[in-house]
């Protein structure tokens, strides 16, 4: 039990580095105004209403690699074949991504991606495991 939930955990940390450096490269590629007070909402907000949909494509793109590496490094570390901590693991990844789309505007195809990408892609990266 106790491997079970430290490969959550740990799966889940893995997504979300993952997650950020695609961020960060993705603000590399599309950076924002000079000045940008990334912490004024109103400002953020129409930031993100403007970004082109490469943006996006690229925040999809950590999505999935960081989803399937998070299942991936689950199953490693838990040795388990049993499909409940990588659905735990999307589930969270997915509530996450819901809380972020209330909070800022997104186009509605890329909501529609945030809510059906973590858990399948996190079952896939633990079914890419070999079982031992």
């Amino acid at each position: 039990m106790l491997r079970k939930t430290l490969s959550v955990i740990i799966g889940l940390v893995i997504a979300v580095v993952t997650f950020s450096i695609f961020e960060w490269i993705g603000q590399l590629v599309y950076p924002a105004p000079q000045g940008f007070n990334k912490d004024d909402l109103d400002a953020l907000r129409e930031f993100i209403l403007q970004l082109p949909a490469g943006a996006f494509l690229m925040i999809a793109a950590g999505w999935a690699v960081g989803s399937f590496l998070a299942g991936f490094a689950e199953k490693t570390i838990s040795r388990s074949a049993g499909i409940v901590p990588p659905i735990i693991i999307g589930v969270v990844l997915t509530i996450g991504a819901v809380a972020n789309f209330v909070m800022l505007p997104h186009p509605v195809w890329f909501v529609i991606l945030g809510l059906l990408i973590f858990v399948p892609v996190t079952l896939l990266g633990h079914k890419a495991v070999p079982s031992r």
